[in-house]
């Protein structure tokens, strides 16, 4: 089966996102604990404000991307808030500014998450939806469990 392009970039584009996420997310706790010295409590509130941010902003791309029909837009914005965001964690000294990184980063995954699945849908053959998604779950979803140690042994060593 031959995709569209969208597919690949699409697909690149999150696996490599994905990657710096995954790369950043499981190493704030020990950061903001072990450096910061911050609570456990204040280390579940970051996390939960962070997430509950990225889904109400998918609610609002998500209509926005349907009304303005610029789904591409919105992706790329989406995309590029994370990116840009998330090497001021490099500067950051307090709890405050790695909330700051996180709400930005999370603003990025509710931009980009419901643009990119319907530019995916339109990207698809008239007859069948399912399989354009493959690629994209495929290095998303099942890889998780060789990104994450492969980028953090690339990174510590």
């Amino acid at each position: 089966m031959r995709w569209h392009r969208n597919v690949w970039v699409v697909t690149a584009t999150s696996l490599l996102t994905d990657i710096s996420s995954e790369m950043i997310v499981h190493l704030l706790p020990l950061f903001l604990r072990s450096v910061l010295g911050a609570p456990v409590a204040l280390i579940g509130l970051l996390d939960g404000i962070a997430e509950t941010v990225s889904a109400v902003v998918k609610i609002i791309a998500g209509r926005a991307s349907d009304r303005f029909r610029s789904r591409k837009w919105f992706a790329v914005a989406g995309y590029a808030v994370s990116a840009a965001a998330k090497p001021f964690l490099l500067l950051t000294q307090t709890w405050f500014g790695v909330l700051g990184v996180r709400f930005a980063d999370r603003v990025g995954k509710g931009l980009r998450n419901p643009p990119r699945d319907a530019l995916l849908a339109a990207s698809s053959l008239p007859t069948s939806t399912t399989p354009v998604f493959y690629p994209y779950r495929i290095t998303g979803s099942s890889c998780c469990c060789i990104k994450r140690p492969a980028a953090s042994v690339t990174v510590t060593e």
